[in-house]
């Protein structure tokens, strides 16, 4: 279980390390989305030049994203004082998503890659999950932040992979698989900050 030990005013926690088998899912789940966004950014780009180009860039920005991120995580600012720290990390991380999806490259991206895709790449939240769920079960985090607690991520994966091969002739399935994953994706949020240590 995770321990709670108060310093002063402000809560630490110990980490618990999930299992190995479950490490490596997250792992690969991780590189399946760059990869995605990698060839997504490759195969919509108007010609082999742009493409190198654009490719390049992006991994280089989110190498370097990454790394920042790493770098942050290992200060312990997050284990030392959650909040006000977790949820800024939280408003930052949405918004550089929003930003990117509003970019040049965003736009072209949902220009050039087939709505099932789009829609389908939802998915990954389904082993996400499942992940999340594994990592209750060892204790590395709270229930509140699997579908068993407050979490209902798991929904939206599969709805997106459910409506994903209809999308294309019926695109009120895609608003409603979009509306349903914003609305769980806000709860998410929510149960983040409502159960924070």
């Amino acid at each position: 279980m995770i321990t709670d030990l108060c310093v002063s005013s402000t809560i630490v926690f110990a980490l618990v390390p999930g299992s190995s088998t479950s490490i490596v899912a997250f792992v690969a789940i991780c590189v399946a989305i760059l990869a995605s966004l990698l060839a997504a950014a490759w195969t919509t780009a108007a010609s082999r030049q742009q493409a190198f180009r654009v490719t390049a860039v992006l991994a280089v920005g989110l190498a370097v994203y990454f790394l920042l991120i790493a770098a942050i995580v290992q200060t312990g600012i997050f284990e030392r004082a959650f909040v006000p720290f977790g949820p800024l990390f939280l408003a930052v991380t949405i918004g550089v998503a929003i930003t990117l999806g509003f970019s040049h490259l965003g736009s072209r991206l949902a220009a050039g890659v087939p709505l099932a895709f789009l829609v389908g790449f939802q998915g990954f939240r389904l082993p996400l999950e499942i992940v999340l769920h594994d990592w209750f079960l060892t204790g590395t985090i709270p229930e509140s932040m699997t579908w068993t607690g407050s979490n209902r991520d798991i929904v939206s994966g599969i709805v997106a992979l459910a409506v994903c091969p209809f999308v294309s002739r019926h695109h009120v399935l895609a608003w409603l698989a979009n509306i349903v994953g914003i609305v769980l994706l806000v709860n998410v949020g929510r149960v983040a900050i409502v159960h924070a240590p």
